[in-house]
């Protein structure tokens, strides 16, 4: 015997005087506090977040001033709908990434770069497509990325302006001064440090009581750089990674700190000269309760993977 399907239950249409439709009402998203609102808007992507302004009048210009939203752009956003979402944003801007900038947009970034200066960026990514291509051309930024002016200084004074800097990481870069002078790094709360270069540029390592590791790859030092110098600096470094020079002499000759808290050191080093060795010696000798050590010796410019965990 067939059966019908069971019927459903239709609901009435609230009236205005249904206690049912009141209660809808009050469980609306509208009636929700407004900093849990602007909590909902933080948590959405930045282009998620500006959609909101359409659902209603309520909602046209909430995005616009809740804190903590992430400006996190893809390849696909067009440069100038940017500028303008910082134009209309009016609180502090805690990260700002925009990846895939090709040469048609590098100009936007001037707009874009003194607008996150105004608002006090505090992480800043600019990734340019095609940097690096044939005839593409360097993209020149703006001043207002060191937010100061301080002549042929500006990264030093930007680095020395940041006294919350607690990531610092300098990948290839260029200093275009005909004459590079010695230039300090320098802030107080700086706990990490990557400095990756084929040149060294001229920089000096100076009061880090915070630093707990650094990474410092360099092909070519200056000859008159002081090792012992920048090692005492980073004396107090839990992790260390470090490309030794090729030095006539022991580069580390009269190094007297004691690495007290290093627990991991990866050393790129040179076996084929004595210095090189002396050097590697010296430090290995000031590092009493090292952990784990990996060195990339060359030998008879063979490279050579040495990998010791301690106990």
């Amino acid at each position: 015997m067939e059966t019908s399907p069971p019927r459903r239950k239709q609901r009435r249409p609230p009236s205005d005087g249904d206690p049912d439709a009141a209660a809808a009402e009050e469980r609306s998203v509208d009636c929700l506090p407004e900093d849990i609102l602007k909590n909902i808007v933080s948590r959405l992507p930045i282009s998620d977040a500006v959609r909101t302004s359409m659902l209603s009048r309520s909602w046209r210009r909430r995005w616009e001033s809740t804190p903590g939203l992430c400006h996190l752009w893809s390849r696909g956003a067009h440069p100038a709908a940017i500028g303008a979402v910082l134009a209309r944003y009016s609180c502090f801007v805690c990260e700002f990434c925009s990846r895939g900038i090709r040469r048609e947009a590098f100009h936007f970034t001037d707009d874009w770069i003194c607008l996150l200066a105004a608002k006090g960026v505090k992480s800043l990514t600019l990734s340019f497509w095609e940097y690096g291509v044939l005839n593409v051309g360097v993209p020149i930024l703006h001043p207002a990325i060191f937010a100061c002016d301080n002549g042929g200084r500006e990264l030093e004074a930007m680095i020395q302006m940041s006294p919350l800097l607690e990531s610092l990481e300098l990948d290839n870069v260029e200093l275009l001064d005909d004459e590079i002078d010695d230039w300090i790094i320098q802030t107080p709360n700086l706990r990490s440090l990557t400095i990756v270069s084929f040149t060294d540029d001229g920089w000096q390592i100076q009061e880090l009581p915070s630093i707990q590791e650094a990474h410092i790859i360099v092909e070519e030092y200056f000859i008159d750089r002081d090792f012992v110098n920048l090692l005492t600096c980073l004396s107090q470094v839990s992790e260390l990674e470090l490309h030794l020079p090729f030095t006539e002499d022991n580069a580390l000759e009269g190094l007297s700190c004691s690495f007290q808290k290093l627990r991991s050191l990866t050393l790129h080093t040179n076996f084929n000269d004595a210095s090189s060795i002396l050097s590697t010696f010296s430090l290995l000798s000031r590092a009493p309760n090292l952990k784990h050590l990996e060195m990339e010796v060359i030998f008879n410019d063979i490279p050579i993977l040495i990998d010791a965990v301690s106990g």
